[in-house]
């Protein structure tokens, strides 16, 4: 699918964000939505990994350490430190056996995108946003820019970000 030029999407964010911008000049919202699109295309074609499969290659790995004690020593090539325990093994994989992250049920682009465009209102917005239209909508023309795809919805993928940052401030007590 053919992307549309970059400075129509660029327009289109500049005026989704006219409303908010109140002490940011239309100069600086441009140069949001550029920069916005290029780390977006430089993260989204990237290959991420699916935290099902690391957490389920971890499990593999736990059952197959079962018979070694936390005292036996691992050797390890080409790093400055030269042995490992088991113990410290174990710690790692419980690490990444607690992952969180995209699953392969996530649209990383999309989810991306939502991010972005959240990041954007939230940087031009005098007051933190309680809707999510506005970031739906940039998330939206974001995703055009990576991917050509007109009229995508991004509602889920919206209202997760904005649950998300919502949770981490309840969790800091705010």
């Amino acid at each position: 699918m053919k992307r549309p030029p970059d400075s129509d999407i660029i327009e289109q964010i500049v005026t989704a964000l006219a409303p908010l911008r109140r002490s940011k000049t239309q100069a600086q919202a441009q140069v949001g939505a550029k920069t916005a699109i290029a780390m977006l295309r430089m993260e989204a074609s990237r290959p991420f990994p699916n935290s099902d499969s690391i957490k389920k290659t971890t499990r593999k790995l736990h059952e197959a350490l079962e018979p070694f004690g936390d005292g036996q020593q691992i050797p390890l090539n080409g790093c400055d430190r030269h042995m490992m325990t088991i113990r410290e093994l174990r710690s790692a994989l419980d690490w990444f056996e607690h992952l969180e992250g995209p699953s392969s049920k996530v649209d990383v682009p999309k989810h991306l995108a939502a991010i972005q465009a959240d990041c954007l209102v939230n940087e031009f917005s005098q007051k933190p946003p309680t809707g999510g239209y506005r970031v739906r909508e940039i998330a939206g023309f974001l995703y055009e820019a990576i991917t050509g795809e007109e009229g995508a919805e991004l509602k889920r993928q919206a209202a997760a970000v904005r649950r998300s940052w919502r949770d981490l401030e309840h969790s800091r007590g705010r």
